[in-house]
């Protein structure tokens, strides 16, 4: 005897309804699907990058012990503007090879990343000096910089291939400071010469006197 629920003779006959099998996944699709994290990994990377140097920048700010901003009053107006002492920079990859450097927006909280030929992101920082805090005139100055970061090791080339190298943990917080004082030393090398010796484009570009 055959028992079916509740243990009577008599029973329903259950219908068995078998799904339809999945359409197996397209190449195409698999590509898409690569390509999708491929794209979300490198997004990552570059935002990453970017954020990081935004803290290399702060990082130099506090390490020189420099003022955060400067009252700017070229506008000619009665309030003046907030301009950072140091900031990050973009670049513009030019035809000779050579970085130009812009200082990014007040608006804009971090700078957009371009690649050089070698894969490395590159970007800068413009350090503005002075005599005394919110006197004029004033100096800026732009560091390009080359770099890279794979795991928690930042490769960084600072002012060109003739320029300084190296390569440090960026999660030890005095890892950078090799690369602050290469930067401080080149300026000590500007601010050496005689007042009859003209400025030459050195590793940094040109330096630029009197811009604010």
């Amino acid at each position: 005897m055959i028992l079916g629920l509740g243990g009577s003779s008599n029973y329903k006959q259950m219908k068995i309804v078998s799904r339809p099998k999945e359409k197996s996944m397209s190449r195409f699709t698999d590509l898409q699907q690569q390509h999708s994290a491929w794209r979300n990994a490198h997004w990552e990377y570059r935002m990453n990058c970017s954020i990081y140097m935004n803290a290399f920048t702060n990082q130099f700010r506090k390490y020189i012990e420099a003022p955060e901003y400067y009252d700017d009053y070229s506008d000619g107006v009665d309030q003046p503007k907030k301009v950072k002492y140091v900031a990050v920079a973009e670049a513009e990859i030019k035809s000779d090879g050579f970085h130009k450097l812009t200082e990014i927006p007040a608006t804009q909280t971090t700078a957009t990343l371009v690649k050089a030929d070698n894969g490395r992101w590159v970007a800068g920082i413009k350090l503005v000096v002075d005599m005394a805090v919110n006197s004029y005139p004033k100096s800026a100055y732009f560091f390009p910089i080359e770099f890279e970061i794979e795991g928690n090791i930042c490769r960084m080339e600072i002012g060109g291939e003739t320029g300084g190298q190296f390569t440090y943990d960026v999660s030890d917080p005095s890892g950078p400071h090799e690369a602050f004082d290469y930067m401080i030393g080149w300026l000590g090398g500007v601010y050496a010469s005689k007042p009859w010796e003209t400025s030459k484009k050195g590793p940094m570009g040109f330096v630029v006197n009197g811009s604010r």
